[in-house]
């Protein structure tokens, strides 16, 4: 094992809607680009949901609820150690 193993961040498990989505942690180059660009959030979103479940249509992708939305967000910045705003009030609960 590498020293630098310890600092790797690790995917995390939430509960959203009733569906478990594993999200991985970003890159830390993925995170500048997420900071400087909103389209850059979206894509991992897309991201995420397609490597969870494959079968996921870009219609049903596109129509999925704001309320999911910011739980999906929410369970990102958790993942990757950064802290919620007090504007997204619907935390996912982490699957142990």
């Amino acid at each position: 094992m590498s020293k630098l193993e310890n600092l790797r961040a690790k995917p995390r498990v939430y509960e959203i809607d009733g569906l478990n989505f594993t999200f991985k942690p970003i890159k830390w180059k993925e995170s500048i680009d997420m900071a400087q660009n909103s389209k850059a959030l979206g894509e991992l979103l897309v991201k995420t949901i397609k490597e969870n479940y494959p079968d996921a249509t870009d219609d049903e992708i596109e129509n999925i609820k704001p309320e999911s939305i910011e739980q999906f967000i929410a369970a990102m910045l958790l993942t990757n150690g950064k802290t919620i705003p007090e504007t997204i009030t619907r935390i996912p609960k982490e699957v142990k």
